[in-house]
């Protein structure tokens, strides 16, 4: 190579002779004799540059360059198009020239954009210097680091750097990011995509990486167990156990961890204005219908023995002339009130129920057809309904009445005159009134509560975690017969269950009752928090409710608390061993503080 480059300085300083025509005479660190040959020439031409330079002195690019023989000869520089000295780097001078990176990273330099020589490296950076991807923005791929930063050019060059489409999620925006060393981030707003390259125009060299603008998160209206409905087009997303709705793992619970929904998973496009769920099935209103998905027994009247679980909604027959309104569910019953629009007048209020049946909790015959819909056997018409596992509520229109009909094993349907193993499918006054809205009623478990006008919450039934909230348990027979008001404080609504949550008049929101595994969502993994000391909270406790964030309806069930907040968003604390908190994942197995569920992959619907 030392002989290539230097023939390259001898042509390049004029000994004509020497180069290409063979003549003689040329003066190069003394004259040959006029006889000489053009061998002779180059051979005295090479002993004065070897004599000229250190021993084994490689012939430096920058020397050609202070010379002005930079380009006399670029192959034997090393500075070919395509062909750097080592990968990811190489010299360019004022011809231009290309650097290759990995994984097909480019940096093209046209011509006149460097007025010296420049060496150029492009290669992967650290994530964390600076710190990719920046806040809000969702990696596409790897950080890049040019060097040498700051060089700035003549002419605009091409940067060209890989992403992963794969993690280009539906309905994001891809983008190609600058980062200063000291990590600030903006984006270039001339990058474009070309195949899996993003290819921009750049002026200086400093940190590159791609990027998404993840899709506005979804929105919800409307929660319900670990489903909720959105807020725009009215499909229902659930997340947790729900996915046996798909799996057909029949009613197990918990379901087995195969039949799991990891995140969010859209069921099959809906539109519904009203959405309650209970085990494998969700059911839901749209304006005139009744839909139901999952659980046969729900979806289908008297489905044989073994019926797999409906995987598309099923329209449920409706008895002709009712329309309902504001569907409640127990473990695997739904009732909704006759709706004001029935065209049959006698239906308004009236209570229709369908589903199990074993304890009376559909308000007729236990001997009746379960599946179909039909209504509870009272002649008063209802405000509100609530349902809890194994016994339904309602409140009467106009005074708030409460009657309880069903299973008496937690003292839901009446005092200790029935027996705790009795039931009855006949409407039982409770001796409370509620305010007779939609929502003043609601039950859970085995657990129901009802709101006074003033925000008063009364609860009866379970409470062998301390669910009534008045500071007590009942270990022996665990349940509360006799409504008992929770002290101290006023509650615009509640949520029974295994954890009670509550929302009061202020906004804040409480829980209480079953207080392991973060189910209080107060920073504590119990109820005394750290070191455990406690599994029962018996009075409300705050839950740590993320700052500026206000919430106004939960949904609760044994295996997840889960809260929607006034913008829109969904929340949820607690075990997390069956992918409850619905983020795509079972790890952290729980948290002890709401966090938001994954909601951003807008294609992620039921397989």
């Amino acid at each position: 190579m030392q002989t290539s480059r230097v023939t390259a300085l001898l042509c390049s300083i004029s000994v004509a002779s020497a180069c290409g025509s063979g003549s003689s005479g040329a003066d190069v660190g003394g004259a040959p004799d006029s006889g000489s040959s053009a061998a002779d020439v180059w051979d005295a031409a090479a002993d004065a540059w070897d004599d000229a330079q250190a021993p084994d002195t490689a012939f430096e690019d920058a020397a050609l360059a202070d010379a002005g023989f930079g380009d006399a000869d670029p192959d034997d520089q090393g500075l070919v198009d395509g062909g750097p000295i080592d990968a990811g780097h190489r010299g360019i001078g004022p011809a231009g020239g290309t650097v290759q990176g990995p994984g097909g990273a480019q940096i093209v330099v046209p011509a006149g954009a460097l007025s010296d020589y420049v060496e150029i490296s492009v290669a992967t950076a650290s994530a964390t210097n600076p710190s990719f991807p920046p806040p809000g923005i969702d990696a596409a791929g790897l950080l890049y680091e040019v060097l040498p930063h700051g060089t700035t050019f003549a002419l605009p060059v091409t940067l060209r750097l890989p992403y992963e489409p794969a993690r280009v999620s539906a309905g994001a925006t891809l983008h190609l990011y600058r980062a200063q060393p000291g990590g600030t981030f903006s984006e270039i707003a001339s990058a474009t995509i070309a195949g899996d390259l993003l290819e921009a125009s750049v002026s200086s060299f400093s940190y590159y990486g791609p990027g998404t603008t993840p899709p506005p998160g979804l929105a919800f209206s409307e929660l319900t167990r670990q489903c909720a409905r959105e807020s725009l087009g009215g499909n229902v997303w659930c997340w947790g156990g729900m996915g046996v709705i798909a799996m057909g793992s029949g009613l197990a619970e918990p379901p087995p961890l195969d039949t799991m929904f990891r995140e969010p998973t859209r069921l099959p496009p809906r539109s519904l204005t009203n959405v309650v769920s209970g085990p494998g099935w969700v059911c839901g209103l749209d304006v005139l219908n009744v839909w139901c998905i999952g659980d046969a027994q729900l979806t289908r009247i008297m489905p044989p023995p073994g019926s797999p679980p409906a995987r598309e909604w099923v329209q449920k027959a409706l008895p002709a002339g009712v329309v309902l309104t504001e569907l409640t569910a127990g473990g695997r019953s739904v009732c909704g009130l006759g709706a004001a629009n029935s065209p049959d007048t006698t239906a308004v209020g009236k209570i229709f129920c369908w589903g199990d049946n074993t304890v009376g909790e559909l308000g007729r015959d236990v001997y009746s057809n379960a599946w179909e819909v039909l209504p509870v056997d009272s002649p008063h018409r209802y405000a509100a309904i609530g349902a809890a596992g194994s016994f339904t509520c309602g409140a009467r229109v106009g005074t708030g009445e409460v009657d309880c009909w069903g299973g008496n094993i937690y003292g839901g349907v009446a005092p200790y005159s029935l027996g705790s193993f009795d039931m009855t499918a006949t409407p039982m006054p409770r001796g409370i009134t509620v305010d007779p809205r939609p929502g003043a009623l609601v039950g859970a478990g085995g657990n129901a509560c009802g709101l006074g006008v003033d925000g008063t919450a009364t609860c009866w039934g379970d409470n062998f975690e301390g669910q009534m909230g008045n500071g007590t348990t009942s270990p022996y027979g665990h349940n509360y017969r006799v409504p008992s008001e929770v002290p101290g404080i006023k509650f615009k609504s509640i949520w029974p269950g295994p954890t009670m949550c509550g929302i009061a008049l202020d906004d804040r929101t409480y829980c209480w009752g079953h207080a392991t595994e973060g189910s209080l969502g107060n920073g504590h993994d119990d109820a005394g928090g750290p070191p455990a000391n406690a599994t029962k909270q018996t009075t409300p406790t705050l839950v740590s409710v993320p700052l500026g964030v206000i919430f106004e309806s939960m949904a609760i069930t044994d295996n997840g608390r889960c809260a929607k907040s006034t913008t829109n968003e969904v929340y949820c604390w607690g075990t997390n061993r069956f992918f409850d908190l619905g983020i795509g994942s079972d790890n952290p197995p729980m948290s002890n503080l709401p966090v938001p569920i994954k909601s951003r992959n807008l294609l992620r619907m039921m397989p």
